[in-house]
């Protein structure tokens, strides 16, 4: 009996002292929580009044979507729980394209003053990987498709999303 509480108690200082933790109560706040799932962002920028148009969407499918006409003007923010169906589009997209094996930046041979140049970011824990492209650019068929799923999802996030 006097060894059980013996050993209680030496497990109790260990703890108090901070020799072993206990993590009951969750992370100590200087611990930074592993991010675990993949995001995706998307960004569209340009045209003749400077627009800005700014995705991202969580691995549970959770999208927020903020635009911006013009420099100055009033910014809209839009948020949606995509379906599984068009979530599964989205990865199927970027494992089609081979998204981490693309190049870093595409560049248009002639420079469109007015086009729209796009960027995706996909983080995966503590990876992560930017694509830009600018109007015009020359791009390979996977990544084509993967722009035009993100517009799509651009459309269904305007169309059927919570604006705030």
């Amino acid at each position: 009996m006097r060894r059980l509480a013996a050993t209680k108690l030496a497990i109790f200082f260990l703890i108090a002292t901070g020799v072993i933790s206990c993590n009951i109560l969750g992370p100590r706040s200087n611990e930074m929580p592993v991010p675990v799932s993949n995001t995706y962002e998307y960004w569209v920028t340009g045209g003749f009044a400077g627009s800005k148009e700014h995705t991202v969407i969580d691995s549970t499918g959770l999208a927020k979507y903020t635009s911006q006409f013009s420099p100055g003007s009033a910014i809209t923010t839009y948020t949606y729980r995509m379906t599984e169906s068009e979530l599964d589009t989205l990865k199927v997209a970027f494992e089609s394209a081979n998204f981490h094996s693309l190049d870093s930046v595409y560049q248009a041979a002639q420079r469109i003053m007015d086009g729209f140049d796009m960027s995706v970011t996909w983080n995966a824990g503590n990876q992560s990987k930017t694509v830009a492209v600018e109007a015009n650019a020359s791009v390979p068929s996977g990544l084509s498709s993967l722009l035009r799923a993100l517009n799509n999802v651009n459309t269904a996030i305007q169309s059927k999303g919570q604006k705030s």
